[in-house]
């Protein structure tokens, strides 16, 4: 077979189901990255489950795709997404060496790198691959699609805390957490879901699905309680509101009654809710954090684990100490986690690894705000909530959520537009 016909073949793969490849896909990924939630059927002592394995999958037809279609053009998001992962691999080799001639190396070290290896594949087969932009989209549709249909049937299945075969769908009884084995990995997948549902939902019959689809997900992140989950979705309920009411306040009036009314009585009317309500508010706040970080010894346990954290990278605070966990709540080098990604990564790629991060992330940030789009904004500030209390970077959907911030395409309106249409 000649070479264009081998590109012609490539070009067609999946035509014969009538889906085009690129679209099939997306498909393959979206049910991917919701299934990498089920870490309870995850094989013992490894980070593979059906969630990996249709990942893979996926992942290898992408990557035929990509040899039988020829060269393509490459995304401007490729370049520095592979020097992340570059300068990441670098930073944990070099911690691993450190880390295994200091006899601080840890039993997780060969499943953590299995994990970070996967999701380094298949954030580079995304970003380089053809149509990048149109597959991670048809991926996020995917994943918005099935997690409220297939996690809602479980949760009703579930009621009454029933247990569905071999899977302990409550956690102690009392928190949701379907196929996870930790409710907060449910929760990780659930955070950006409700903004970035809102920034790709369209009218008619869409938003009414998208409606449906967005009070899943909020009983289902309830049912979690996870309170790093819902102080990333409080968060970003109190960012959208000060840029809507920001956005109203200095938006250009036709009259001078419109004016008026949006920029005297308006502020006028939230600054009397402010003092006269403000103080319960904040009461309220104060009573729920006492009750979660201090009655249920969350708060104690929290900071001892990043103080233990912070000692094991102070022994080795250029490249960590390679995979794994490092942190503890009594000991450093407790095989732990820190419970804070910073704090995690940093033990295991010190602070060149940390570096990286954070400049990935700038550079994701300033792509999202520089396309003044109020949804995606809100994504992100909840995934980066939700990191500071949790170590997420083992999980495939949290890179997943990362690449689809920095393509951005098709996600929302303008900044001003959205939020009055919206």
């Amino acid at each position: 077979m000649s070479l264009i016909a081998h590109r012609a073949a490539g070009r067609q793969l999946f035509d014969g189901l009538g889906v085009p490849a690129v679209d099939a896909l997306g498909v393959l990924l979206g049910m991917g990255i919701l299934l990498t939630s089920a870490t309870q059927l995850r094989l013992p002592g490894l980070p593979i489950g059906p969630g990996e394995l249709i990942l893979t999958l996926s992942l290898v037809l992408l990557g035929f795709l990509m040899l039988r279609s020829g060269p393509a053009p490459v995304h401007a998001i490729a370049g520095p997404w592979m020097w992340f992962w570059l300068a990441t691999a670098f930073a944990m080799s070099a911690g691993w060496i450190v880390g295994t001639l200091s006899a601080e190396s840890v039993p997780s070290s060969g499943r953590d790198g299995a994990a970070y290896g996967f999701s380094a594949a298949m954030v580079a087969l995304l970003v380089a691959g053809p149509r990048p932009d149109r597959t991670i989209k048809v991926a996020l549709v995917t994943l918005l699609t099935a997690t409220p249909l297939v996690l809602g049937a479980l949760f009703l299945l579930a009621l009454g805390g029933r247990d569905l075969g071999p899977v302990n769908v409550w956690y102690e009884g009392v928190r949701f957490r379907a196929w996870a084995a930790n409710p907060n990995q449910l929760a990780l997948l659930l955070a950006p879901q409700p903004w970035l549902a809102v920034a790709i939902g369209g009218r008619g019959w869409r938003r009414l699905l998208l409606i449906a689809g967005l009070a899943v997900v909020l009983v289902l992140g309830i049912a979690t309680g996870s309170d790093a989950l819902a102080a990333s979705w409080a968060f970003g309920g109190v960012v959208w509101f000060v840029a809507a009411v920001t956005a109203t306040i200095t938006r250009r009036r036709d009259s001078i009654r419109s004016a008026g009314l949006a920029r005297v009585v308006l502020p006028m009317c939230l600054l009397f809710v402010a003092v006269a309500e403000g103080g319960a508010v904040v009461d309220w706040v104060a009573e729920r954090g006492s009750q979660t970080y201090v009655l249920a010894g969350q708060g104690p346990d929290r900071l001892a684990r990043w103080r233990f954290g912070l000692e094991a990278v102070a022994q080795s605070p250029i490249v960590g100490f390679g995979p794994g966990s490092f942190a503890g709540n009594r000991s450093a080098f407790a095989a732990e986690e820190a419970h804070s990604t910073p704090i995690d990564w940093a033990t295991s790629t010190g602070l060149v690894g940390l570096l990286t991060l954070g400049l990935l992330i700038g550079w994701i940030a300033v792509r999202v705000v520089r396309r003044r789009q109020v949804w995606p904004i809100l994504a992100l500030l909840s995934v980066l909530s939700f990191m500071s209390l949790h170590y997420v970077l083992r999980h495939p959907a949290a890179w997943f959520y990362l690449v689809v911030l920095s393509t951005g395409s098709s996600l929302g309106a303008p900044l001003r537009r959205h939020i009055y249409e919206s």
